[in-house]
């Protein structure tokens, strides 16, 4: 461990990470939470995979189509498989 001259004071050792406190405002939030934490990802998707999953929509698109959700796959080079974007957020991943 490195030292640290804060400029208040004598050189000394880094304080230790602070971690801001934080109320998770669901169970599965928490659950998510705490498996990030502990860098367990097969339990996070775990959490995922058994969650509800809301997303924001426009009111028009969702009276135009009521039950259905508006996804469009794109290509992810990193993982070499087709990963499910909403449709305007592909849109503007192509534009950059």
């Amino acid at each position: 461990m490195g030292m640290v001259n804060t400029g208040e004071g004598p050189v000394s050792a880094p304080s230790p990470a602070v971690i801001p406190s934080w109320n998770a405002p669901s169970d599965i939030e928490r659950r998510l939470y705490e498996a990030k934490t502990r860098g367990d990802w097969p339990a996070y998707f775990d959490v995922l995979a058994g969650s509800d999953l809301f997303l924001a929509v426009s009111r028009q698109q969702a009276d135009a189509a009521p039950g259905s959700v508006f996804f469009t796959p794109y290509w992810n080079p990193q993982t070499r498989t087709q990963c499910p974007a909403r449709e305007r957020r592909a849109r503007a991943a192509t534009q950059h």
